[in-house]
């Protein structure tokens, strides 16, 4: 629960380099335990990812979303 709270803080003051490294450990441990909390938080950073990727076509933040969006739909990263 705290990874996917410190992965929506890191993306939402635009750390993505570290987002997406904490993406890394957090999204499979969400994964092996899942809550709603958790999942809650993992969407709204979905949301300012696709939000934010809309103006900006950063590399980062392409495997962010793309991490995200299978993780939130269930995908093994």
């Amino acid at each position: 629960m705290a990874d996917m709270r410190l992965l929506h803080a890191y993306i939402a003051v635009g750390e993505y380099q570290q987002a997406l490294a904490l993406a890394v450990t957090a999204i499979p441990g969400y994964l092996a335990a899942p809550s709603q909390r958790a999942r809650l938080h993992l969407a709204k950073a979905g949301t300012v990812v696709r939000d934010r990727r809309r103006r900006n076509k950063s590399p980062i933040l392409q495997q962010l979303a793309g991490r995200i969006k299978n993780a939130t739909q269930g995908a093994a990263t």
